[in-house]
């Protein structure tokens, strides 16, 4: 194994789509958008950690997520697009979501220990903020 190699191996990110709603059930959302989530729960019932042990008080809000870890590579914008052309492709149920008081974001997760980085360009933007999409940017110095 080369240099090379080695330093694209040691590239990864972590992309997600997060979604805040008041009270939908995250079941609807997991079949609009043919994916399983992460991670999701429903406003009212009983809050647990995700090993499943449970936590005092009931969830606020409902919480659906998305999300893949991309390895050896380091344009985590190409991913973004191809998360924003899924949601553009939902356009009504994002409007109806954003409508009805929910919150929705693109995430990227990245290593801080590496150089790694990209441009988000005008038409990007423009694309989410059509949508109403936040963008959520963390560094993480141990990401594994």
């Amino acid at each position: 194994m080369t240099a090379m190699d080695d330093e694209a191996a040691a590239l990864r990110f972590v992309i997600s789509v997060q979604i805040w709603h008041p009270t939908i059930d995250p079941a609807l959302l997991t079949e609009a958008f043919r994916r399983a989530p992460f991670r999701c729960w429903q406003m009212g019932l009983p809050r647990t950690t995700m090993r499943g042990d449970p936590l005092p008080g009931r969830w606020p809000q409902s919480y659906w997520v998305a999300r893949r870890r991309v390895e050896a590579r380091r344009d985590f914008l190409v991913a973004l697009l191809e998360k924003l052309a899924g949601l553009e492709a939902h356009a009504a149920l994002v409007a109806r979501l954003l409508g009805e008081g929910g919150d929705i974001q693109i995430k990227v997760s990245l290593p801080g220990e590496r150089n790694i980085g990209d441009v988000l360009t005008a038409e990007t933007m423009r694309r989410m903020a059509a949508l109403g999409m936040n963008l959520d940017i963390e560094v993480f110095p141990d990401m594994d």
